[in-house]
């Protein structure tokens, strides 16, 4: 007589509850594992947005620190070079000397409009352009 036997499945699929599932070679050599590709939870989709981000404004503000570099090694403008102010010069003085020959209160208006000046008013130290070329 025969005697049958019943075999019944574990819990856990053929790998059984706590082990690894079968590995399969994959291509080149590559291990595989069955089943479907990486999922992330909420909060991993969470932290691979938040290092999204900073890695972008990491990379803005490294081109914004390039762009400020070598803006700084310029030597102004191209053109005319500017008229540095120092203390005690006034607008009618550099249009003077900007404009020797002309009406000074013309050459003001015009370095007004040229320097986009709202006001005649200006510092030591501010640079400006005189419509006709360089100051004496």
């Amino acid at each position: 007589m025969m005697k049958a036997t019943a075999r019944t499945r574990r819990p856990g699929g053929p790998a059984g509850p706590g082990r690894a599932p079968a590995r399969r070679p994959g291509p080149a050599g590559g291990v595989r594992y069955p089943g479907t590709p990486l999922r992330l939870t909420r909060r991993g989709r969470i932290v691979v947005l938040v290092l999204l981000v900073l890695a972008t404004l990491g990379l803005l503000w490294i081109a914004s620190r390039v762009d400020a570099a070598s803006a700084a090694g310029q030597e102004g403008r191209e053109g005319p070079p500017g008229v540095v102010v120092h203390p005690g010069d006034t607008l009618r003085g550099i249009a003077g000397a900007a404009a020797p020959e002309g009406d000074p209160a013309a050459a003001v208006d015009r370095i007004m409009i040229v320097n986009g000046l709202s006001a005649s008013v200006i510092r030591s130290g501010d640079r400006l352009y005189p419509p006709d070329g360089p100051a004496g």
